[in-house]
């Protein structure tokens, strides 16, 4: 508590010349969006709708950026099995809080955003409780798991280099909008700030295209390993 004073106190001081209260925020007076006003700054009811498109929905879902996800019911099966029951807790409430509070906000599309990008904080711990499906799951799951893993990362890349603010007027952002850059060549350059359609923009990522270069080649060594059975520890001997 004496930390979080502490941390506080520069924000407060700020909020008090700034707006005359040391418990006004700064983004209570934002212009031009009126929905900031409705409920706790923007946030109200959860709907189920909003739910649903933050997941499943072409416009903004998830699902259409990181197919992995969809081994998310799985992966948490997995956790409460296999991880204390406090952690596997944590590892599922965190992502919920963040779904349920995004469903429940004004803006929840985020503007232009390529998926949706409030929910964005709670993906490393839904990345966690893949850890014990990877534990159980077999030889063929562990396949399906990178080949989809493979898929999901290839889309991101995609993304990255062609846009993460997709337009609000495309219902379908990435089929209207991603992969026809992606087709056009129309990527970011890196080096300029500028876009051009040439391949050669490419070039602006080496390290990026090196990681998966390197990724790629090593795959078949990693499936050989899946399918490797491991070896008994083997028993010291006192010399």
């Amino acid at each position: 508590m004496i930390g979080g004073v502490i941390a506080g106190l520069p924000l407060a001081i700020y909020n008090a010349a700034a707006f005359g209260s040391i418990f006004h925020l700064g983004y209570e007076s934002v212009v031009g969006f009126q929905g900031m006003n409705q409920g706790f700054m923007g946030i109200g009811t959860p709907k189920l709708t909003v739910l649903w498109k933050i997941t499943f929905g072409q416009y903004r879902g998830i699902l259409w950026i990181a197919p992995l996800l969809a081994f998310a019911p799985f992966a948490y099966l997995q956790s409460f099995r296999r991880l204390p029951r406090d952690v596997a807790l944590a590892l599922l409430l965190i992502p919920i809080c963040y779904a349920i509070i995004d469903s429940g906000y004004y803006y929840w599309d985020g503007g232009n955003s390529t998926g949706p990008r409030h929910i964005t904080p709670s993906l490393p711990f839904l990345a966690f409780a893949f850890v014990p499906l990877w534990d159980a799951a077999t030889r063929s799951v562990r396949v399906t798991l990178i080949m989809v893993a493979t898929l999901s990362g290839a889309i991101s890349l995609i993304c990255a280099s062609t846009t993460m603010t997709a337009m609000s007027v495309f219902p379908r952002p990435l089929f209207q909008e991603i992969i026809p850059r992606l087709l056009d060549g129309r990527f970011h350059n890196a080096l300029v700030y500028a876009t051009t359609p040439d391949l050669r923009t490419f070039l602006a990522f080496p390290a990026i295209w090196i990681t998966v270069f390197i990724f790629s080649a090593g795959l078949p060594f990693v499936l050989e390993a899946l399918g490797s059975k491991r070896r008994p520890a083997e028993k010291s001997v006192k010399g």
